[in-house]
């Protein structure tokens, strides 16, 4: 039988617990205990946070469970029907600028990469979106994989409430 993670106390959760505590309010704020994923999370954080660093929660503060295991990390990917098929992690906002670059570069677009936010999935949508339909094509540049999915515990949501106000 496995034993389940025990619940830390609010006052000694591991690792960075500045920045723990901040995405278990954010997550408590916005999702109460219904299902999330790392990147609709990021969508409402001030600095993104990683499937890695949810899991580091789950496993060591005992706070959310994965209630989905994703397969395949989430990338933004250029040119997939091509042999020569470009990728960037969603949540590395460095590599996604840097290839958002090269795509505007190669096409020849008057895209402008500094208008998007790219911490949050909503906005490499919305470039991806915005490249497609600049080049007449629907999947030039997409979004791929699957995510993780997760949710906060009952009794950590209790916790996180009686120890935070809202981040809203």
């Amino acid at each position: 039988m496995v034993r389940k993670k025990e619940i830390s106390n609010w006052n000694e959760i591991s690792g960075d617990q500045t920045r723990r505590k901040k995405i278990l309010s954010k997550a408590h704020d916005i999702y109460q205990t219904d299902e999330f994923r790392v990147s609709g999370l990021n969508d409402y954080l001030d600095t993104s946070t990683s499937t890695t660093t949810l899991n580091k929660i789950s496993e060591e503060d005992g706070y959310l469970e994965m209630t989905k295991q994703g397969g395949k990390r989430l990338v933004m990917k250029y040119d997939p029907s091509s042999s020569e098929t470009k990728f960037a992690t969603i949540g590395e906002p460095a590599e996604l600028y840097s290839l958002a670059e090269k795509i505007v570069d190669k096409q020849n677009l008057d895209i402008d990469v500094d208008d998007y936010d790219w911490r949050k999935l909503k906005e490499v949508n919305r470039f991806c979106e915005d490249v497609n339909n600049s080049v007449s094509k629907d999947d030039l540049v997409e979004i791929a994989g699957t995510s993780n999915y997760y949710r906060l515990k009952d009794k950590a949501a209790e916790i996180i409430k009686k120890h935070t106000v809202s981040t809203n």
